[in-house]
């Protein structure tokens, strides 16, 4: 089984991704508006794959430990480095030991072995919202705030140091509407390309549920830093999640106008050219839209965000 994953939401006050302690990342992004005219934003606030990345990893690790699924000690760290050199063992000795290396891949420079990652995730990216550029003149406007440490005053004649622990250090926010998608090879999990051989059934079992179950904590925002003191006042607007028997192509991003038809468009033409049978679930609370269900392809209602992944979970333990 192969999984594409599309999240549109409003992030709020949220310092997803920030560089250093005055500065969120921003990147220029290239915008197609409904009357197909270009736009073009060198300053766009935006949170990279890297960062969406490591929090399904984290949240996976974390779901992973209570279900008995083993894990290294760097991944029981949440810390996803290089598997040490001179560290002996095949790609499927690699992978037994460690669901984290399985999934989210592994690089062992000596002696040379690599697996790519099964999940994969875009940029989270604002959308090109015209009443926000008009207002602010960027589709997502921020702000630069100064804090001060939690010291209520500095003592007269305190030495310096103590003083410096009290200087007032700056912090970006921002706001706007945005999105990503994602795709997961629920196929190859448990499975070593090098060796040709897989883990037992059971344990693959629970690495694929404990992959999909990571995106849930996802979808309020809740994957950058910051978190203790900006945790982003968000808004889930459209979950759409795609599932096959057979390889399918990312999905539409939410940056690009009518991206819920064309993803619609393309699963369905996917479907009868690989003669697959594909399954969409979606929740939407800005479009209505009626279920379809056909030979190989249908598009079935969520009643809310999480339960558009809980329904592939249920597929799974149906295999």
């Amino acid at each position: 089984m192969y999984l594409g994953a599309v999240v549109k939401l409003v992030l709020n006050t949220h310092d997803l991704n920030n560089e250093r302690a005055e500065e969120i990342r921003r990147v220029p992004l290239i915008y197609r508006d409904e009357q197909g005219n270009w736009r073009v934003f060198e300053e766009a606030v935006a949170v990279s794959g890297v960062m969406i990345k490591h929090w399904h990893f984290a949240y996976m690790v974390t779901l992973g430990l209570r279900e008995g699924v083993p894990f290294c000690d760097y991944c029981k760290k949440l810390e996803a480095i290089r598997v040490p050199s001179e560290t002996a063992g095949s790609e499927l000795e690699l992978i037994t030991r460690c669901a984290g290396e399985d999934i989210h891949g592994f690089l062992r420079a000596k002696p040379s072995l690599r697996r790519e990652s099964l999940v994969r995730f875009s940029w989270m990216l604002p959308l090109l919202n015209e009443e926000v550029v008009k207002t602010f003149g960027l589709p997502t406007p921020f702000r630069v705030l100064q804090h001060s440490r939690n010291v209520r005053e500095i003592p007269e004649g305190a030495p310096e140091e103590v003083k410096q622990a009290q200087m007032p250090y700056p912090r970006s926010y921002a706001g706007g509407v945005y999105g990503f998608v994602s795709t997961l090879d629920l196929e190859h999990i448990g499975y070593s390309f090098t060796n040709a051989e897989a883990i037992g059934n059971d344990q693959r079992a629970l690495r694929r549920k404990i992959a999909v179950q990571a995106y849930v904590p996802m979808l309020t925002g809740a994957i950058g830093s910051s978190l203790a003191r900006a945790l982003p006042v968000s808004d889930v607007l459209e979950v759409l999640v795609i599932v096959s028997d057979k390889p399918i192509p990312a999905p539409v991003h939410p940056i690009y106008p009518n991206y819920l038809d064309e993803n619609l468009n393309l699963y369905n033409s996917v479907s009868k050219a690989m003669r697959a049978n594909i399954t969409i679930y979606l929740w939407s609370k800005e479009k209505k839209v009626k279920e379809k269900e056909e030979e190989q392809f249908k598009l079935l209602l969520a009643k809310s965000p999480a339960e558009a992944f809980a329904d592939v979970v249920k597929s799974l333990e149906k295999e």
